[in-house]
């Protein structure tokens, strides 16, 4: 199927407003609770991350041919590795529990995502919440190749 870039209307949840706008999608991925669009923005000249539902149903979803390739997707070829510990302020019995929930193998989890999703995930496990179990202690960025897929 030939690439091409799609005019839809989409309610922003930033701004409030719901624009035409021209996108060129590229994939579609799963944060484990809703399924996103990633596209190229014309308007923001970025990579985005698209809601469908938040497409209106009365956009044109006129069509229109690339004209060339689109910039590299660099979040989305990123690979975030992102290592997890109990929450400092817990306790040790509190941490030695959030280990034994979460499956921790050792002192820390080892999580992997794209960079792209780096904000679904810290959403999802609630990192920098207030009253987490769990925090950060350290990220690692890795550029994805074919190599890195058929190791993972």
């Amino acid at each position: 199927m030939e690439r091409a870039a799609l005019n839809i209307r989409y309610t922003s949840m930033s701004t409030g407003a719901t624009d035409d706008q021209w996108i060129a999608p590229t994939q579609f991925t799963n944060d484990g609770e809703s399924i996103h669009l990633r596209a190229w923005s014309f308007r923001h000249k970025a990579y985005r991350d698209y809601l469908p539902i938040r497409i209106e149903v009365d956009s044109s979803f006129q069509r229109r041919a690339l004209e060339g390739p689109l910039p590299r997707d660099e979040d989305w070829l990123t690979l975030a590795r992102i290592w997890l510990r109990p929450h400092s302020e817990l306790s040790n019995d509190q941490a030695e529990a959030v280990r034994r929930e979460f499956g921790f193998g050792g002192p820390l989890l080892l999580l992997e995502t794209r960079k792209a999703m780096e904000f679904y995930f810290d959403r999802r496990w609630r990192i920098g919440a207030p009253g987490t179990r769990l925090e950060r202690a350290r990220t690692e960025y890795v550029p994805i190749t074919t190599e890195t897929v058929e190791n993972a």
